[in-house]
């Protein structure tokens, strides 16, 4: 959209989605607003315009997505729509002649290797209510050996480490369930950080 067709307007994210869409931003000079995970969420900025003025929010949405892959784009409706996103896929492989995986290698090589990971744990009330407690507390300095740097608070706990990965542990409002997401430079790492709060969980005793 903004290198094939020159638009622009702000990039709006969930939480849980990708750290590259940070990169993609910072690169093209496109602003960027993260919001709660919920598409609704997405959906009242692009209805709204972003908003007015020079606030945080001043600049028509261009994209808005969630990390389950729902995605709206400028112009169209204010909802996720796969065939929509899919004619625009196939107008931007037509035109480039280049096949989707070397477009994507190219999204790597420029902006490096991104891979996430999610494990929708099933526990015990208490122990939900507990591992939130001390993720709200910042008693998680580290994980996988790497300190905590900074920590989002937007919905549930994202710990963002100083490798550039980061874990978020986010309670179910309905169920005994933490949904513990991670994204690192492999997969295999990813999958670490979020093994690593699981077994933080089992770990807690009840008192």
């Amino acid at each position: 959209l903004y290198e094939g067709k020159g638009w622009k307007g702000r990039i709006v994210k969930t939480v849980s989605t990708t750290g590259m869409l940070d990169k993609q931003a910072a690169a093209y000079g496109l602003p960027l607003t993260v919001t709660p995970i919920g598409f609704k969420y997405v959906a009242e900025l692009i209805v709204g315009g972003a908003g007015e003025g020079e606030g945080p929010h001043s600049m028509e949405v261009l994209v808005g997505g969630e990390e389950s892959g729902g995605l709206a784009v400028k112009g169209h409706l204010p909802e996720r729509d796969g065939i929509y996103i899919g004619l625009l896929l196939t107008e931007m492989l037509v035109k480039g002649g280049v096949p989707l995986s070397e477009r994507v290698n190219a999204l790597y090589e420029e902006f490096g290797m991104h891979v996430c990971y999610r494990d929708d744990m099933h526990t015990e009330e208490w122990r939900k209510q507990a591992m939130m407690a001390r993720c709200r507390a910042g008693e998680i300095g580290e994980v996988c050996g790497v300190a905590v740097a900074d920590r989002d608070m937007r919905d549930g706990v994202k710990h963002l480490l100083e490798d550039g990965s980061w874990v978020m542990v986010r309670p179910s409002g309905t169920e005994p369930v933490l949904r513990i997401y991670s994204e690192a430079a492999d997969g295999e790492r990813a999958q670490a950080l979020v093994e690593e709060l699981v077994a933080m969980v089992h770990s807690l005793e009840k008192g």
